[in-house]
Formats: structure tokens, C-alpha cells, sequence
């Protein structure tokens, strides 16, 4: 089964750089980063931090969390490509609805 990536949060911050005209460096000078760092985010060669997710989310009208979730996905993509956890045991969690609540 070929397992599709999910996008980097740097493709969706590349996108809406193209959409306002704003080029890497002014937006690396404008949220104080390095330009290295950015273009590094936007080529998906480095992940997205908290803190910085935090000033690109201010910057761009989003919000960290979107960003980060953005992250976290794409993150998962990768992993599962690699790791199937094919032989991990499964522990059914009792049904939680038939559970005795007086403790």
C-alpha cells in the first residue's frame, strides 16, 4: 500500500508567502529569525518548534496550534512509512460505560 505524505506545515507557509508577495527574507527578518531557518522550514528540511510556530501563526493570521498539528501530522506520515508495529500487542481498555463508578 503506498502511504501518501500529509503536507509540511513549510508547504502551507511557502503557499501563503506566493499568495501575500512576501519573500523569504522579509518574512525571516519580520518574525526576527534567521533566513537560514526559514528557508530550512520551507524546503521541510527541519520541523516546526513551538516558539516558532507561535510568531509565524501571529505573522500569517493562523494559529500555533494548526501549525503544530500540521507538524505532528506530517511527522506521523513519516514514521508510519517506516514502522508498522505489526507484532504490538493490542490491550483492550475495559468498556468504560459498564464500569462500576462508586470509587
Amino acid at each position: 500500500m503506498v502511504q501518501i505524505l500529509t503536507p509540511h506545515p513549510g508547504d502551507e507557509i511557502k503557499r501563503l508567502l506566493k499568495i501575500l508577495n512576501v519573500t523569504q527574507g522579509k518574512f525571516a527578518h519580520d518574525i526576527e529569525e534567521s533566513p537560514v531557518l526559514v528557508d530550512r522550514l520551507i524546503k521541510r528540511k527541519t520541523a516546526l518548534s513551538p516558539g516558532l510556530a507561535i510568531k509565524i501563526a501571529k505573522a500569517l493570521s493562523t494559529t500555533p496550534e494548526a501549525l503544530l498539528e500540521m507538524q505532528a501530522r506530517h511527522d506521523i506520515s513519516r514514521a508510519r512509512r517506516h514502522e508498522t508495529a505489526e507484532n504490538v500487542p493490542v490491550y483492550p481498555l475495559p468498556d468504560m460505560m459498564n464500569l462500576d463508578r462508586s470509587d
